[in-house]
């Protein structure tokens, strides 16, 4: 904490911490230190109040530490200690507001194409084409990564094209893609039938007798 300037006395400042994930969802347990004591967590809803000393104007600048699962937070946890009044005249805390950031996001895809068909992620089936043709595929992968998909048409060789892929990135934020996939299915050759040759007829050479 920085010493601020003049004789004013140390009094008692309010200030409530409001925590949120990278979507704006409040974010538990970010914890608080100041000059390495701890000050706290915040709770279900994202929030922690704190009573912090120091003089008007004076400069606080906090330690935060996101979950394990997240960086951060994106904000510097600084703050200058002052008097905040509501519109009812009532004094109320200061805000900080700090954002964590998630390591990975959700990434789900919908596949609609040929019924029964294995879908593999770096060549290991994840999910099946159902009876209608389609499927649901959700990842967790860090922001700005990517992934390719492949329908496995091993078991279908009418289908063309064979084996198709589909490359997808990952966004900063939870995101929900369509992966519609046209087929077009190619002709067994007809196998043409085959005929007997008929066996000429022999004549008898010594016919009987009228």
């Amino acid at each position: 904490m920085s010493c601020g300037t003049g004789g004013a006395r140390a009094e008692t400042f309010s200030v409530r911490v409001r925590a949120q994930d990278d979507l704006g969802m409040p974010m538990a347990n970010l914890q608080l230190a100041l000059a390495g004591a701890p000050l706290g967590v915040t709770n279900a809803s994202g929030e922690l109040v704190l009573q912090l000393p120091g003089k008007e104007g004076q400069r606080v600048d906090l330690s935060a530490s996101c979950p394990e699962a997240y960086n951060g937070p994106r904000e510097r946890p600084t703050l200058l200690l002052q008097r905040s009044v509501g519109p009812d005249g009532a004094a109320k805390p200061s805000e900080l507001v700090l954002t964590c950031e998630s390591k990975e996001h959700v990434a789900v895809v919908a596949v609609r194409a040929q019924p029964n068909l294995p879908i593999l992620l770096q060549g290991q089936p994840v999910a099946h084409t159902g009876p209608t043709g389609t499927a649901h595929v959700m990842l967790r992968e860090p922001p700005g990564s990517a992934f390719q998909l492949t329908l496995d048409t091993a078991s279908r060789p009418d289908l063309r094209p064979a084996h198709p892929s589909r490359i997808f990135t990952v966004t900063q934020q939870d995101a929900f893609a369509v992966w519609d996939q046209p087929f077009e299915l190619t002709k067994k050759p007809v196998a043409k039938k085959r005929t007997r040759a008929k066996s000429p007829t022999v004549l008898d050479p010594n016919p009987p007798a009228p």
